[in-house]
């Protein structure tokens, strides 16, 4: 009889959630944390824990340890700020006020009409250039700036998030995401020249 393979099945998703089945076959996973694919057909739970100990995914396990989360750069408050106005426009999702907009009739007011298109345009035509605009004025009067940089992989896309942490002397430290783009590489040259494409372009005092 030919020999039994083992599946992913539930309870292998429970206690490891960062393996996802990557294909029909059931035996056939991929470790979201360092991108392995490999097979649980032969072991199961046994399989994943001969990966876990493998130096790949130990030495990317010390790179999530080791790195700042860019969550940390911001500060929580109470009421929403400019900064979140930059994160709706930047990751708001259109498609889900077509479900929005009917919830908010049935439940609040039937003459809401506000799905994709409509809140496309106000994000895009209303609240991100009024955001932009802010921040301009706000680099033209900071005292002080520095930029905080960092590149990292998405699949095969290189993300360059430029963050600036400027001082107002009426308002305190502020921090805002200044871009958020998709780089060819990340060599000196690249990053210089971005920087500078981004900084000056945002008609700010540029010493480049």
């Amino acid at each position: 009889m030919p020999e039994r393979k083992c599946s992913f099945n539930i309870t292998l998703q429970h206690n490891y959630p960062f393996i996802k089945q990557r294909s029909e076959n059931t035996a056939d996973v991929t470790c979201e944390k360092c991108r392995t694919d490999f097979s649980v057909g032969h072991g199961g739970a046994s399989d994943i824990e001969k990966h876990l100990k493998s130096q790949k995914h130990r030495l990317s396990d010390q790179a999530v340890a080791s790195s700042t989360s860019m969550l940390t750069f911001f500060k929580r408050t109470d009421s929403p700020t400019s900064k979140h106005l930059d994160i709706a426009a930047a990751e708001g999702c259109f498609r889900s006020n077509d479900c929005s907009s009917h919830l908010i009739q049935a439940c609040f007011e039937q003459k809401l009409r506000c799905a994709r298109t409509n809140s496309q345009a106000i994000i895009v035509n209303v609240l991100s250039p009024m955001t932009n605009d802010e921040l301009r004025e706000h680099l033209r009067e900071a005292d002080c700036m520095a930029l905080l940089t960092n590149a990292f992989n998405h699949g095969s896309i290189k993300l360059f998030p430029v963050l600036i942490r400027y001082l107002l002397s009426y308002e305190g430290v502020k921090v805002k995401v200044l871009e958020f783009r998709e780089q060819p590489g990340e060599t000196s040259d690249i990053i210089v020249d971005y920087l500078k494409e981004v900084f000056c372009g945002n008609n700010t005092n540029c010493y480049f």
